[in-house]
This record gives structure tokens, C-alpha cells and sequence, in this order.
């Protein structure tokens, strides 16, 4: 199993030793080359999880201007583009070698206090829970709640655990058959 989670959060302009966009190269082009370079390795029931965020509804990716050359940078645009590109990668993956039995998805954590939103704007940040909250009040949900580190790591605990459980039934399915 290999789980992609690396990431930056809304980082001031920026670019990588590589001369890529820093969130896009270390949020997505990290994950896409070393998910590439050990493909291979990958064994028949083993699974890819690229960890990506609800951040992606925030921009699709463009691949025309993925450096901020003639777009003005907004933060959280070129976080939704990165996040974006980390659920296709996952797709295409998925695509690519399920018939080797090598599934691919990408997961969001949920909304976790962590460090990886040092520059972040804390007025955004509010505006956003606000539009969260009011989304859920419509749904007839309760407000926002941060998680905590741990409840954010048993979340994708247990993400991995259906996987692997589904991974098993499928086998166990193959083996009677």
C-alpha cells in the first residue's frame, strides 16, 4: 500500500527547486513521480491512497498556466488546482492498473488543525467555516468542528481498514469462485 500525503497549504508565491508552482509541485508533481517511478512495485491487490482535500472544488487544474505565469496567484486557487490534480492522478491510476488488481482513490480527510496552513489568512478561514456552516444548516447539520490530529489519522485509519477489508472480500470472492 502506498499513501501519498504530503502537502502545503496556501503558501505566499512560490516555486520548487524544479521551477514548478510550490503547491502544485510538492502537493501533486511530488506524489505523481514517485507514484510513477514504483508502479511497478505495487503488487496484484495493492492500493494507492492519494490523500487530497474538499479544496479541490476551490479550481480545476490548468495545465496551460499551472505556474501562475499569466494568472494572478491566489493561494487557495493554486491549493484547489493541486488538490484537483491529486483526484485525477488517483482516476487515472485506478484506471491504468486495475486490471492488474492495483486500485487507486483519493481520500479527504476532513478539516484537521494541523501546521499546514501557516499562511493562511485567518479572515478567510473564517469566511469559509461560515459558508460550511451555512451549507450544513441547510442540510439540517450541525456546525463545523475541527479534528484533531489523532481523530484525523484514525479517520484515514479507517478508510484504509474498508479498503483493505474490501480488498480481502474481493480475494476471498476469487479464491471460492
Amino acid at each position: 500500500m502506498v499513501i501519498a500525503n504530503a502537502g502545503v497549504m496556501a503558501t505566499p508565491f512560490g516555486h520548487t527547486a524544479d521551477g514548478f508552482e510550490t503547491q502544485f509541485g510538492t502537493n501533486h508533481l511530488g506524489h505523481f513521480v514517485l507514484v510513477n517511478r514504483i508502479a511497478a512495485l505495487i503488487r496484484d491487490g495493492g492500493r494507492l491512497i492519494n490523500l487530497s482535500s474538499a479544496g479541490h472544488r476551490y479550481a480545476n487544474v490548468d495545465l496551460d498556466d499551472p505556474n501562475f505565469e499569466r494568472t494572478p496567484y491566489d493561494p487557495m486557487l493554486a491549493y484547489g488546482r493541486s488538490k484537483t490534480a491529486n483526484i485525477l492522478l488517483a482516476v487515472a491510476f485506478d484506471k491504468r492498473h486495475r486490471d492488474s488488481g492495483v486500485r487507486a482513490v483519493a481520500v479527504h480527510p476532513g478539516g484537521i488543525q494541523t501546521e499546514m496552513g501557516p499562511y493562511q489568512d485567518p479572515s478567510r478561514t473564517k469566511k469559509m467555516i461560515d459558508q460550511i456552516n451555512q451549507q450544513r444548516a441547510a442540510q439540517g447539520k450541525g456546525p463545523f468542528q475541527w479534528k484533531t490530529i489523532p481523530q484525523g489519522a484514525q479517520l484515514q485509519c479507517g478508510r484504509l481498514s474498508l479498503l483493505l477489508l474490501t480488498r480481502s472480500a474481493a480475494n476471498t470472492a476469487r479464491t471460492a469462485t
